[in-house]
């Protein structure tokens, strides 16, 4: 049996483990036990570890507030591409507004 690391893996894992920890912190969530991990199956890994169910509802309460301002700029796009009425403009504002 080989049980060689794939250093590059482990490392792409912990990268990738900073990068979620340093989002969620912007967003005022933490989870403890977040860290690379070694590779599964030659892929990199990030263990996620326990969480609160505190820390999960923020975390779920951040990717609603995302996703509403992710919907709201895909409209936004939508109605750029429209031609510039007296109504799309009042749109643009409204929907502006609420972001």
């Amino acid at each position: 049996m080989d049980y060689t690391i794939d250093h590059a893996a482990l490392r792409e894992g912990e990268h990738a483990a900073d990068e979620l920890a340093d989002a969620l912190k912007a967003a005022g969530v933490r989870f403890p036990s977040l860290r690379g991990d070694f590779p599964v199956a030659g892929r990199p890994f990030v263990h996620l570890g326990g969480v609160s169910a505190t820390a999960v509802r923020e975390l779920g309460r951040v990717v609603r507030i995302f996703a509403g301002v992710r919907r709201q700029l895909r409209h936004l796009a939508a109605l750029s591409d429209r031609p510039r009425t007296p109504s799309t403009r009042t749109i643009l504002r409204l929907a502006m507004h609420r972001i």
